[in-house]
């Protein structure tokens, strides 16, 4: 929300985790669990670009949560569970996973979701990897892996390297994707 002002706040309970409330308006999370409360700085994971930050459940345990179903749960006053059972999703009606305000989050089925705007926007404007940079990629991992140091690190630095997503990186150096120049 960067340069805009924000709406009023609405803070409800989120539920499983007494220490938090959601600002389902505006999509942030309040946390009361120091003396003085304060907003939490979510960050958007390299590899699916959601909103994510960690909370403490009532057990203690710090776990790792998407900021929409965060939103959504408060909103509905139920757990994921509810809808995962029921075989819906989040869905960000203008397609930006930072904008989780409840005016952009709406549960559809996975069909719903997918429909063939939704696919042809994300696959816009897309370009497939040149073979040259693959077999770069590949001979970069291999002397990575040699050194010990962690897959989840180096698909992160080519991700952004070679501005594909993280998914696209780790299905190469899991050889799952350009098997032929293996």
């Amino acid at each position: 929300m960067e340069n805009v002002m924000e709406k009023e706040s609405v803070l409800v309970p989120i539920p499983g985790f007494k220490d938090y409330k959601a600002d389902v308006i505006n999509g942030k999370v309040y946390s009361s669990r120091c003396k003085q409360g304060r907003w939490l700085n979510p960050k958007a994971s390299k590899r699916f670009k959601y909103v994510i930050t960690t909370l403490t459940d009532s057990q203690g345990k710090a776990k790792a949560q998407s900021l929409h179903a965060l939103i959504m749960s408060a909103h509905l006053g139920v757990n994921p569970s509810w809808w995962i059972n029921q075989g819906l999703e989040i869905d960000h009606l203008d397609g930006n996973k930072s904008n989780n305000g409840i005016h952009n989050l709406k549960l559809k089925t996975r069909k719903e979701q997918y429909n063939e705007g939704v696919i042809a926007s994300i696959t816009t404007g897309r370009t497939r990897l040149k073979e040259s940079d693959v077999l770069l990629i590949l001979e970069q991992w291999k002397t990575w892996e040699e050194d010990g140091k962690r897959k989840s690190t180096f698909c992160n630095m080519m991700s952004e390297a070679y501005e594909k997503t993280y998914s696209c990186i780790e299905n190469i150096v899991n050889k799952k994707t350009f098997k032929k120049l293996i």
